[in-house]
């Protein structure tokens, strides 16, 4: 497997992260909490499948990027084996996710405060439905 590999099954998943920020935050009720999300991005989300490595980079005004090499100090690390991930992401069931990760074939850890706080969207937009 190559990094196109997980590049191509994650790409969708930004699309959809990016889409669903950017709805959260339209109309005029919303400004204060886009004040607030804008306030603490940029937010990086390293995902590891074997030896192939990725990065969610999750920036001010909704736009969510995906880049091809990791972040040396990310705020969320993802990793699992790459057919594992594959599935979760492909199957977008929070329950395969959860099995996945209590199992320990996936694990998620927050190394920062704002990592901390995003653990469970992290996780929600691994394992959800779009």
């Amino acid at each position: 497997m190559n990094a196109q590999d997980l590049l191509s099954i994650l790409e969708p998943l930004r699309a959809q992260a990016e889409s669903r920020i950017k709805q959260e935050f339209s109309g005029s009720f919303n400004l204060g909490k886009r004040f607030l999300y804008d306030s603490i991005m940029p937010l990086h989300v390293n995902i590891t499948a074997d030896s192939q490595q990725c990065c969610l980079e999750f920036l001010p005004g909704g736009s969510v990027q995906l880049k091809r090499v990791s972040t040396p100090n990310p705020d969320v690390s993802v990793k699992g084996e790459f057919e594992i991930l594959r599935n979760v992401v492909l199957q977008r069931s929070s329950r395969m996710f959860e099995d996945a990760e209590r199992d320990g074939r996936i694990s998620v850890a927050g190394h920062t405060w704002k990592g901390q706080q995003a653990m469970q969207k992290v996780r929600e937009l691994l394992g959800s439905n779009p």
